[in-house]
């Protein structure tokens, strides 16, 4: 392309925006082209926002890797040395690795019966997992009962809040008394309520209660008999390198899983929203892309003098294309630009003024996520000039159809 062919193309650009059909069709084509471009950057921007914070709950308040058995674990120092093991031959740090017991009970008592899954954790548990405690009983444990937390969701669903918490526990309930639909007061366990916890996830704030895991080996008789580990490492991302690795050692009845595998599901929908909403908002560019197309073909129809002029000069109609290309570039890089700067002013606005609020029971999050990404950006950029160019291209190739004669006859 030579330097002339650039000036002819800003002179053809410059003036096209002067008159007034140009002046309004050249706004239209650019509003067009920086709406679609921002609502393109604004929604990758929002669904890696969500990708990013369910991703950052999940990491904040559960383990990285889980290991648990179909049937109890009798041994649990083994299978502790093969998490240990499995980790030192491919290099991969471990922070610390925790013995659980799970069991499954109903919560009575409040407003309604609960199903509650209750959770043994060693000492320290809450401070190594990063689950937050937001409130601790104020009355005195009196009865010497066992204590337990429950999630937020739990108590706020129950309508318990302080005081002593009854579970049932399916196993303790006689075929006498489950054949009667009778429960009696035996079947029944009382639990001190020492506090409420909340790990931003809601499916475990709903679903679980914990308590010293001591008390819960006596509670249930299980002596040194445990339900599985959960282990934290350095870098959560390598957790599915370090899973398939101590897969290769612990089989049936084991099931090992990383934080990723435990939370597939909802992943995957987010994975699946972000592109649904990429591809939808790339329509839109491709539509507004059009109206960048159709100010190109007005600007040919205004210049077709010169374009016969400039023929008969000997000017080909390859480097007309370029010249007009040049012309469709401008455009859709100044509906580009506006719309990459517009799309993160308001990335901005919602990261710093979060103007808009959400519901946390439904979306796990008060305010609406934004994620800055330069791949995003570099991505857009080039998708929407991509478009442009690919437009631009296969409309200006229908300029080698016409003849200067035809030209000059309709001027």
């Amino acid at each position: 392309m030579k330097f002339w062919d650039v000036i002819l193309a800003w002179r053809f650009f410059r003036d096209s925006s002067r008159g007034r059909f140009f002046s309004v069709s050249f706004r239209v084509a650019v509003l067009g082209m920086s709406f679609g471009v921002m609502a393109l950057l604004l929604s990758l921007a929002i669904t890696e926002g969500f990708t990013k914070e369910y991703e950052r709950a999940v990491l904040g308040s559960h383990p990285h890797i889980v290991i648990n058995s179909e049937d109890d674990v009798n041994n649990p120092d083994a299978i502790e040395k093969i998490i240990q093991a499995s980790a030192q031959k491919i290099s991969i740090p471990i922070k610390n690795i925790e013995p659980v017991i799970y069991r499954e009970g109903m919560l009575i008592g409040g407003k309604s019966i609960k199903g509650l899954v209750l959770k043994g954790v060693p000492p320290h548990y809450f401070e190594k997992s990063g689950i937050k405690i937001i409130s601790r009983a104020v009355e005195k444990n009196e009865n010497h009962l066992p204590e337990i937390f429950l999630g937020k969701a739990v108590a706020e669903e129950s309508g318990i809040k302080t005081g002593i918490v009854k579970l049932l526990f399916p196993k303790t309930i006689s075929q006498k008394s489950l054949g009667k639909m009778e429960i009696s007061p035996k079947d029944l366990k009382s639990f001190f309520l020492a506090g409420i916890f909340e790990t931003g996830v809601y499916e475990m704030d709903s679903t679980f209660g914990i308590l010293d895991l001591e008390t819960a080996k006596n509670f249930f008789h299980l002596g040194e008999t445990i339900s599985g580990f959960e282990t934290w490492i350095e870098n959560p991302q390598e957790a599915s390198r370090l899973v398939e690795k101590i897969r290769e050692e612990l089989s049936f009845p084991y099931e090992v899983l990383s934080w990723r595998e435990i939370n597939e599901n909802i992943f995957k929908a987010m994975e699946t929203e972000k592109w649904m909403f990429g591809v939808l908002m790339l329509v839109l560019v491709v539509v507004a892309s059009l109206n960048v197309l159709g100010t190109l073909m007005m600007l040919l129809l205004k210049k077709r003098r010169e374009i016969a002029i400039l023929r008969t000069l000997g000017y080909s109609w390859s480097r007309l294309r370029k010249v007009f290309l040049i012309d469709g570039l401008l455009i859709g890089m100044t509906g580009t630009g506006l719309g990459i700067f517009f799309g993160l002013l308001c990335e901005f606005i919602l990261k710093h003024w979060q103007p808009f609020a959400l519901d946390p029971e439904v979306y796990f999050l008060k305010t609406v996520p934004v994620t800055f990404c330069w791949d995003h950006i570099f991505l857009v950029f080039g998708a929407s000039l991509g478009i442009g160019v690919l437009g631009c291209m296969l409309t200006l190739k229908k300029i080698s159809q016409v003849s200067t004669l035809t030209i000059l006859e309709k001027s």
